[in-house]
């Protein structure tokens, strides 16, 4: 029984690598597990506090290893997410504005824990009372190396950590902006568009924004909702980041001109909403090049036996009128005699259809236009 819940607690630990950060930021709390068999809970510490207050809390670390180990908390800042969301941590000593390391104190710099044994660490964090306003962030990481990791990123050392998203009073500034909106490309073959959404928060805290990207078509009608920044996603303050959401039509077939409207709330102290319009087009290839080739070999047919057709009632006309055409010469009689050719069906049908084309033409013209 022992070593299943042990594989299983592996297990469980590979998974928390992957989305320690997203639960982090989106408000999640959940266990962290890593990779040498350590879990830390909570996953996330946010609250707001004011400048001057102490703010204690405690962390509980098991050991999920087959043997004792000592394990080392490591405090680091984060200076930015990157383009998956994950943490920068900041340098040791590097100033973000948002600082919060400096903040914390932990009762013990490491701590020894016995297999499958759980241990409570205490730590507080004393705000200053020349705290800036907005949001601080950073974290208590536990580490298997009393040396702090150096680079940005999790470093080999890291493994599982708390990470602490403290808003301070004071003149907090929700302000974004969208920085682009655009989809990959300008024509797609069928209706399976990336759009791409990048965010700018110039203000002092964190914010998530999120909203729907609607779909229309040239006639106006909405063909389509996608949901961006889905799982809530953080944009730190002073900084960028790009969400990305794919959209693929339920119609089957798409064809012409398509806009699409992103609108993005974000704000805890009052909704804020950011507004971008693009456009894209569909062209299915695929089929209207063969259609068209299909069209243009028709015509190109009638044409031919159009001509073969008036050629033959010339000549049966120039016979017919031999006699009454004496002192005329070849070119004269062709001439007389192609003036009385009757209209044919061929014709006709030819005509019809190069007007057909012709409409087609023009219909595609406006589409596009």
């Amino acid at each position: 029984m022992r070593s299943k819940c042990l594989v299983c607690a592996r297990l469980a630990f590979t998974a928390m690598a992957v989305s320690l950060f997203v639960f982090a930021f989106a408000g999640a709390v959940a266990a962290q597990e890593g990779l040498s068999g350590v879990n830390i809970k909570p996953a996330i510490i946010e609250d707001k506090v004011s400048p001057g207050d102490v703010y204690s809390s405690e962390l509980s670390v098991t050991n999920l290893d087959s043997v004792e180990k000592t394990f080392y908390l490591v405090k680091r800042d984060i200076a930015r997410l990157d383009e998956q969301g994950l943490p920068v941590f900041a340098q040791a000593g590097e100033k973000t504005g948002h600082e919060v390391s400096e903040w914390v104190k932990v009762e013990a710099d490491s701590v020894t824990i016995a297999s499958q044994e759980t241990k409570k660490i205490p730590f507080t964090v004393t705000v200053p009372q020349d705290a800036g306003p907005g949001g601080h962030y950073g974290g208590i990481f536990v580490a298997t190396t009393p040396l702090k990791p150096e680079g940005t990123g999790i470093g080999v050392g890291f493994q599982v950590g708390t990470i602490i998203n403290l808003r301070v009073a004071g003149d907090i500034v929700e302000d974004a902006i969208i920085r682009e909106f655009y989809a990959d490309k300008s024509i797609y073959n069928e209706a399976s568009v990336l759009f791409t959404v990048t965010i700018e928060n110039k203000g002092n805290t964190v914010i998530r924004p999120r909203g729907p990207l609607e779909i229309t078509n040239i006639f106006g009608k909405k063909v389509g909702v996608v949901v961006i920044n889905e799982k809530a996603g953080a944009v730190l303050p002073k900084s960028e980041r790009s969400f990305q959401v794919s959209w693929v039509s339920d119609d089957g077939f798409a064809f012409g001109k398509y806009q699409a409207v992103a609108g993005v709330i974000y704000g805890d102290e009052q909704r804020n909403t950011l507004t971008g319009v693009t456009s894209f087009w569909v062209i299915p290839l695929g089929i209207i090049l063969p259609a068209g080739i299909g069209l243009l070999l028709v015509i190109t047919v009638l044409y031919v036996l159009m001509r073969v057709q008036i050629k033959r009632k010339v000549n049966e006309m120039v016979k017919q009128s031999g006699g009454n055409t004496a002192g005329q010469s070849s070119p004269d009689v062709a001439a007389t005699a192609s003036q009385h050719v009757p209209i044919s069906k061929l014709t006709i049908t030819a005509v019809v259809s190069l007007i057909c084309a012709l409409l087609f033409l023009v219909v595609l013209f406006f589409m596009f236009a």
